[in-house]
């Protein structure tokens, strides 16, 4: 993806989201595409899960997002799409499909203080088995 948008922090809906894994380490993460405002291209935002990011993404998706689920596959069934959130764009090296070298755009929700996007309902359900005890903190 060529670079179309400055570096910086920017406001975008989301227009849909849904569950994925990477291709090589096979690690879950909920992606959301977003529109930036005042921006004629689309953008994927990703939230990968791990031990080490789960406080993180829930901090996104409750904080941020208002989400008040009990499980990552509660997910499936509502839609953020027309919300407003906060994203920050980076650029940085990187190469191409033809083994160029080049720049690329890196969207981030901002912190606080390919192919076809498909999403996968079983990424939601291993979730909610991998972080089910830190899904149960948020509810107390």
């Amino acid at each position: 993806m060529a670079t179309h948008y400055e570096p910086g922090k920017y406001q975008a809906a989301i227009l849909e989201h849904g569950f994925g894994e990477s291709e090589r380490k096979q690690t879950p993460f909920i992606w959301f595409l977003v529109q930036p405002e005042h921006g004629a291209y689309t953008r994927e935002v990703r939230l990968y899960l791990s031990a080490k990011t789960v406080d993180r993404v829930l901090s996104i998706l409750r904080d941020s997002l208002g989400w008040k689920g009990a499980n990552f596959s509660d997910l499936e069934e509502i839609s953020f799409e027309g919300d407003l959130v906060n994203l920050e764009c980076k650029h940085g090296p990187g190469t191409d499909s033809d083994g160029q070298e080049t720049m690329f755009e890196s969207w981030d929700f901002e912190r606080p203080g390919g192919a076809a996007l498909r999403s996968n309902p079983e990424v939601g359900l291993k979730l909610d088995a991998l972080f089910a005890v830190e899904l149960a903190k948020g509810k107390e």
